[in-house]
């Protein structure tokens, strides 16, 4: 009996617990999504800042400086661009992040709900069964003692 109380409380914890464990699951997933697309995003930075430094110390006479500044414009339209697609691509992260959480939210609401359903179900079955029991036993105890 005790045997099987305790199964019955870790079989319970255990369907009560699945829906965080997935959802921190999915946190994860999302998670390393944003971490690559941050660590992408921070090489472009860094590579076009490098070659801009480079441009700038190929600079040896004032000649030059036309073709760097030339340079220097082109470098902040691929900036541009760069933080415009950047922005995009985040927003498409976060919007995939919400729908994702929100699908796992309605999920984990249903997976409860049906277990509290039949959890609920099944204690009151066994209440019924023991009312019947003890007033069968009451029953008999009457009996004998008449």
């Amino acid at each position: 009996m005790a045997n099987e109380a305790i199964a019955n409380v870790f079989e319970r914890s255990q369907s009560f617990l699945n829906p965080v464990v997935n959802t921190n699951k999915l946190a994860v997933a999302k998670l390393e999504k944003l971490v690559s697309f941050q660590l992408n995003a921070l090489q472009s930075y860094v590579d076009l800042g490098i070659d801009r430094l480079k441009a700038a110390a190929e600079v040896s006479s004032v000649q030059d400086l036309p073709t760097f500044f030339n340079g220097q414009v082109e470098a902040i339209g691929t900036l541009r661009q760069l933080m415009l697609d950047d922005a995009k691509t985040l927003a498409k992260l976060a919007s995939e992040f919400q729908a994702d959480f929100s699908e796992q939210a309605k999920g984990n609401v249903q997976e409860l709900s049906d277990k509290t359903a039949r959890t609920a179900k099944d204690t009151a079955e066994k209440a019924k069964g023991a009312t019947a029991k003890a007033a069968e036993e009451t029953k008999e105890t009457v009996r004998k003692s008449s």
